[in-house]
């Protein structure tokens, strides 16, 4: 009888933990569930759906795409039809080339440095971390105002006005963030053994070879992850170029950035915001909108519009300068009109003077 009642208490334990085991695993499944879903929904769709999307030749991301085939990838990859797709890798590449090492080398030293043990170091921690926080399209716009010939900083320098300075100034702009580097390594620091430097010592090696031969062979796992993260960044740089020198890639494309020519294709190549540009620059221009028949006819036709005409502010010379790059199709509909005669009709509009 006693020994009846233990099987059926073991019985009943067991069935309690399976429960609870089973319980837990549920709750596992719904936290990964939830997380798989995510990226099903805003990272797997959104990929295969724009590589579907690439076979067609024109999509106004309201209607159906049209003209199935493989003519971007002819575009793309052909310079004579599209000569700007290696012009921004290789602006890309060498964008990354440098300031890789570099913010690596830099902000590794920046942590030796604010691993010593002096009063108020946490406050010089804090200080070379806190530009990490702000987003990078504000600090675009800060370093475009400094950079401003028209302010005291740099009252006679080129720098983005410039296509031979531009690149080395965004690449001076970029070191503003190396506190992100910098506590990467920091934390890896503080896990190297000070007794294996202090045996080093005692063995007559120097700071030199301690550094070399204990140091960085310790962080070895952080300096792979911090070489990801600075190789993704780099390849992915855009908000500060946008801010800096707006969606044209600067003067000469010299900055002219995979991710800027993937905004003017998605976003500033087509027929509809060059509508709205040319509504507005014959505003602008004072000018009526020309006859035009095909989208192309009337990019054509308002640039010889703007001839003999100079902006007076920066931003109407961006304006100016976009024209030259949209890639409009030969579909003229009630869309590009509305657009045009919004951008006619804009009220906030900016002086232009002709030249004399």
């Amino acid at each position: 009888m006693a020994e009846n009642q233990l099987i059926k208490q073991g019985k009943s334990d067991k069935t309690k933990r399976l429960a609870s085991e089973g319980k837990k695993m549920l709750i596992g499944y719904a936290f990964i569930g939830s997380v798989v879903l995510g990226l099903l929904i805003f990272n797997v769709y959104p990929i295969l759906e724009s590589f579907r999307l690439s076979f067609y030749k024109t999509y106004n991301g309201i209607g159906k795409p049209e003209g199935f085939g493989i003519f971007n990838y002819m575009k793309m990859f052909n310079p004579s039809l599209d000569d700007t797709f290696y012009k921004s890798l290789g602006i890309t590449f060498l964008y990354a080339i440098i300031t890789v090492p570099l913010s690596m080398v830099l902000s590794f030293a920046l942590a030796v440095l604010l691993n010593s043990q002096v009063k108020g170091i946490g406050i010089f921690r804090v200080c070379c971390y806190l530009p990490v926080i702000i987003p990078a399209s504000v600090m675009g716009i800060l370093w475009r105002d400094l950079f401003d010939p028209r302010f005291w900083l740099a009252p006679r320098s080129q720098f983005f006005e410039a296509a031979s300075s531009s690149l080395p100034t965004l690449i001076f702009t970029t070191l503003w963030g190396l506190g992100g580097g910098m506590i990467l390594w920091l934390a890896s620091l503080k896990n190297v053994s000070n007794e294996m430097k202090e045996a080093a010592r005692i063995d007559g090696a120097n700071s030199v070879v301690i550094m070399f031969r204990i140091t960085i062979p310790m962080c070895t796992p952080i300096i792979f992850y911090n070489l990801i993260l600075n190789i993704i960044g780099a390849l992915q740089t855009f908000a500060n170029v946008m801010t800096l020198v707006g969606g044209t890639g600067g003067v000469d494309q010299s900055l002219y950035f995979y991710a800027i020519k993937i905004y003017q294709t998605a976003f500033a190549g087509g027929s509809y915001e060059m509508g709205y540009a040319c509504g507005l620059l014959c505003k602008l221009a004072g000018r009526e909108v020309p006859q035009w028949e095909t989208p192309v006819e009337l990019k054509d036709r308002v640039a010889e519009l703007l001839t003999g005409y100079e902006p007076a502010k920066e931003r109407e010379k961006n304006v100016i300068h976009m024209l030259h790059y949209y890639h409009p199709d030969e579909t003229a509909d009630e869309q590009v009109k509305e657009l045009i005669g919004w951008g006619y009709d804009e009220q906030r509009l900016w002086q232009m003077q002709r030249k004399q």
